[in-house]
Parts: structure tokens; C-alpha cells; sequence
């Protein structure tokens, strides 16, 4: 109990510090956690759906190296696949081409997933571009949006913070003899 609230705290504080630099290279360099620490989202499972993995390629870089495993989708059956397995966490972009039924896929993936019942779990989109109605359709799938590198780090430790803190409700309860 006392490694979970060093963790919760660790991510409390790092919230607390942050700014948000334009470059996500910059922002999530090695060693970005305060004093070079190590595991701060240790065995976080991330399913992270962008049709371009490449652009992320530093952010999930710095996820990896502070412990999580994140799993990359580049398509919507290999989400769906990779959400069965009950993440901690889904990170997905908005637009997915250049069609103009490609432009909110990640809110129709998300809102496929959750009628469904594939994922109930939290839900980050981060994007170039939040307006208001994209805030809303988020905030109406139960889902944050991001549109930089420290807000998103700032959702991630938030949502990881909250599974560490929360009662697995899967498990059956304990019963002393």
C-alpha cells in the first residue's frame, strides 16, 4: 500500500510541474520523470489506435520506458482485438484519412466498442485539432481529449492513477476464516 501511494503521489507531483512544449520530443525525452526515475506507469497496458504510429513514435517511446506496455492498432479489427484483452488504457486519434466518413472514425470506433461491450475502460483521443464539438462527442463517449504532449501526459497519469487506486471489482472478494 505504501509503493501504490509513493506511485499516486509521484504522479500527482509530476502533474503539478509540467509545461507544455510545442515539440512532443522534447517533452518526453529520456529521463523526463523527475530525477531519472524509472516505472512510473509500471504494468500499465495501453492499446494505442492511430492509422499513423509513426507519429507518436516519441510519446509511446516515453510510456515504454516509464514501465507501460502499449500495444499499437493501425486498424479498427486490430483495436478491437487488442481491447478484448481488457486494457488499463485506450489512446486513439480522431481522423483516419482523407474521406469525409475518415474524419471522426475515433469517435465511431469508440462508440462501436462501448455498444458493444468490447471496451468500457478509459479513453484518450489526442489530435491536432479539439473544438468544442469534438470536446463534447469525447466527453459524450465518456472519453478526455488531448491536443498536446503535457495535456496528454497529464490524462495518462490521471487515468492510470485511478486504476491503481480503484477496487478491481473482478476479483471475488476474500473471505477470513
Amino acid at each position: 500500500q505504501n509503493q501504490l501511494l509513493a506511485k499516486v503521489q509521484r504522479r500527482q507531483e509530476l502533474r503539478t510541474t509540467l509545461t507544455e512544449p510545442s515539440d512532443s520530443k522534447r517533452f518526453f525525452p529520456p529521463g523526463a520523470v523527475k530525477g531519472g526515475e524509472a516505472g512510473l506507469l509500471d504494468g500499465a497496458r495501453i492499446v494505442w489506435f492511430d492509422d499513423r504510429p509513426e507519429n507518436n513514435a516519441a510519446i509511446v517511446d516515453w510510456l515504454r520506458r516509464e514501465g507501460a506496455t502499449v500495444y499499437e492498432a493501425t486498424s479498427s479489427p486490430d483495436a478491437e482485438e487488442l481491447l478484448r484483452s481488457r486494457p488499463d488504457l485506450l489512446i486513439s486519434d480522431i481522423g483516419r484519412g482523407p474521406g469525409p466518413n475518415e474524419q471522426e472514425a475515433g469517435f465511431d470506433d469508440l462508440e462501436r466498442f462501448r455498444a458493444s461491450r468490447v471496451y468500457g475502460g478509459p479513453a484518450i483521443f489526442f489530435t491536432s485539432r479539439v473544438t468544442g464539438a469534438r470536446r463534447q462527442r469525447a466527453a459524450d463517449l465518456g472519453a478526455e481529449i488531448a491536443s498536446g504532449g503535457g495535456e496528454l501526459r497529464n490524462l495518462v497519469l490521471t487515468a492510470l492513477a485511478a486504476r491503481d487506486t480503484a477496487v478491481d471489482r473482478d476479483q471475488p472478494e476474500l473471505v477470513s476464516a
